[in-house]
């Protein structure tokens, strides 16, 4: 038995959705009936949508994470751009009060203020949160091990946490 990926059973079901909608959109225009057509078809535009922004979701993330001088850079690419609304993070090293790596299921649950982000629960959470010590940045999908980085109270930065995957390694590196 073939293992599927998380959400992969969803995004077949919306492709066929929208196949079939696009089918009696096309009998309906065939037999005279426009109005039909034109809602079947705009329901299949809709379905086709949220299948391709879905596709987009989860996708893995596009990011570069280094250490330059006495700052952890965090470079966001593609999505990450939109989900987090920035491209670039810096935090000087001397503010990180500690680091951890969790696996995002042990992360879901719980109750956040929300700012500016993107929740699907088990898919995604990204962007800008209230926490229980000040706001979190999130970059977090299903499937792939996440690093905490915890900023020291006090610190100058008004952010308390960042949260964000580790990348697969690439073949050949």
């Amino acid at each position: 038995m073939t293992r599927r990926s998380p959400g992969s059973t969803m995004m077949a079901a919306l492709v066929s959705l929208a196949t079939v909608l696009a089918a009696v959109a096309t009998w309906a225009a065939g037999a005279g009936n426009v109005e039909l057509a034109l809602d079947l078809a705009a329901g299949a535009a809709a379905v086709a949508f949220v299948a391709v922004l879905l596709a987009a979701l989860r996708r893995p993330p596009v990011l570069d994470v280094v250490v330059v001088a006495d700052e952890l850079g965090v470079r966001f690419g593609g999505w990450d751009v939109v989900w987090s609304l920035r491209r670039e993070v810096r935090i000087p090293l001397r503010q990180i009060a500690s680091v951890r790596v969790y696996r995002p299921e042990d992360l879901w649950s719980g109750w956040w203020h929300r700012r500016l982000n993107a929740v699907i629960p088990g898919t995604i959470k990204a962007g800008w949160f209230g926490g229980p010590d000040g706001r979190e940045l999130w970059d977090v999908r299903a499937g792939s091990d996440v690093i905490d980085v915890r900023l020291a109270p006090g610190s100058p930065t008004p952010d308390s946490c960042c949260r964000f995957p580790i990348r697969p390694p690439r073949h050949g590196s």
